[in-house]
This record gives structure tokens, C-alpha cells and sequence, in this order.
């Protein structure tokens, strides 16, 4: 069954426990953070991996150091470790989400800010850019991150990132049904969910099986690092 977690970034964290915590993550991951010019940009990808790891230590009790990231040919990352345990994490302004399944997943979060429709023409298919058309004036940005979001969460789903061209498929609606459409015809065994944190980010969920918890699982900061992390993450 699909599990989704978001963790809230309000507050950046102290330089000194910055460096703390990089001794906990890949040698790869400490690159990327390293690599970071805005230093929230740096706890972002920080904080990503570290609510992964978090959550693998706590819901499958193996140790930190046990835990290898590998990357698939489009450059998402996998766990071989444990069997039928697929992951995918997507971080926006403050906010990191992680979806959890059995079956490939992809998630993607965006935070509602003004933008030129004029980009739905160039990533959009006709399709979606006529909803976008269609809609309420004042709904009209929301509905462009309900697809957007639709959109990138099938790509990290399937895993070939924007090596596809999202105006290659289409997201389609039936009433409360959320479908896709590639090359004319209808994707089966794709199912579609938007979950609503609040009304400052949108939050879709891609997945093979329609099993679905419904709920979204806050992870408090003091559960990921101030509460016995180094505990957690070297004795387990």
C-alpha cells in the first residue's frame, strides 16, 4: 500500500548541525549538498535523504551504514537491499514529501506561486492546455500545478525523468478519475492522486496498484535529528 511523508523546512537549520548530520548521509549526497550555492537549497537535498534513511532504519530495521543508494539509467535512485521497497522523494519550498510502495512510485510537490500560463503551451499537450483554458479564471494557476504535478510525478513513476517530453502524454479527467493518455491511447495500470497538505502546494502521487492510504504522514524534525539520532541512525 502507498505510504506518503512530508517533513516541514520552517526554520533552517543551525550551521553546526548541518555538519553533524552530513556524516550521516552517501558520500554522493554530501557532494550534491556541497555543490549548493543558497544554503536552504543545501538542507533540502540534506533533509531528503536523511528523512529516507529515517524512515528505512525506523520501518525496516536495518542499520544506516547498510543502506546503499544506487541510480537507474535516468539517474533515479533505488535500494537493493530490501525487496518490493521502491521509494521516490521530491522537495519544493520547505517541504520534502516521500512516497513508499512495494511498486515503482513517483511523487511530486510544487508550492503554488504566480506564473506565465504561456508555459503550459510548451510543456502542456493540447489536451491539458485546453483544461487549463477552460478553467475558472482565479483556478487557473491551481490547475496548472495539479497537471504540472500529475505530469512529473508519472515521469518519476516510470523513472525516465525529462528524458521524455511531458508534452508527450496527456493527463486526462473522467468526472473524479484521473487517467493517462500516451500516444493516443490509455495507459492501464497508472492511478493518479492529489493530496491536499494546505493550499500553498500541490502534491501528486503516480502508482501501479490502487492501494492507496489516503492520509499524509507529517515526520517532525526532532524525530529526524534532535531526538537521539545518533542512536538511531549508528545502532540500529
Amino acid at each position: 500500500m502507498v505510504e506518503v511523508y512530508y517533513l516541514k523546512l520552517n526554520k533552517l537549520i543551525e550551521r553546526h548541525l548541518y555538519y553533524k548530520l552530513l556524516k550521516f548521509v552517501s558520500d554522493n549526497r554530501k557532494k550534491r549538498v556541497k555543490r549548493f550555492l543558497k544554503y536552504e537549497d543545501a538542507i533540502l537535498s540534506l533533509m531528503s535523504e536523511l528523512l529516507i534513511r529515517y524512515l528505512i532504519i525506523s520501518k525496516i530495521k536495518v542499520s544506516n551504514d547498510e543502506i546503499k543508494f544506487y541510480l537507474g539509467e535516468h539517474g533515479k535512485p533505488f535500494i537493493k537491499l530490501i525487496p518490493d521497497f521502491y521509494y521516490n522523494i521530491t522537495n519544493t519550498s520547505g517541504l520534502i514529501v516521500c512516497g513508499i510502495d512495494k511498486n515503482p512510485i513517483g511523487v511530486d510537490a510544487e508550492i503554488i506561486r504566480p506564473i506565465d500560463l504561456n508555459v503550459a503551451k510548451i510543456f502542456f499537450s493540447k489536451e491539458e492546455f485546453k483544461v487549463l483554458e477552460n478553467a475558472n479564471e482565479k483556478q487557473r494557476e491551481e490547475c496548472f500545478y495539479e497537471l504540472w504535478t500529475y505530469k512529473e510525478s508519472y515521469l518519476k513513476q516510470i523513472g525516465t525523468g525529462l528524458s521524455k517530453p511531458l508534452n508527450s502524454f496527456s493527463i486526462c479527467y473522467d468526472k473524479d478519475e484521473v487517467y493517462l493518455k500516451d500516444k493516443n491511447e490509455f495507459v492501464k495500470g497508472r492511478y493518479f492522486k492529489q493530496i491536499n497538505l494546505n493550499e500553498s502546494y500541490k502534491i501528486a502521487v503516480c502508482f501501479e496498484e490502487n492501494e492507496f492510504n489516503n492520509v499524509l504522514k507529517e515526520v517532525y524534525l526532532k524525530e529526524v535529528y534532535l531526538k537521539d539520532i545518533e542512536k538511531l541512525f549508528l545502532e540500529n
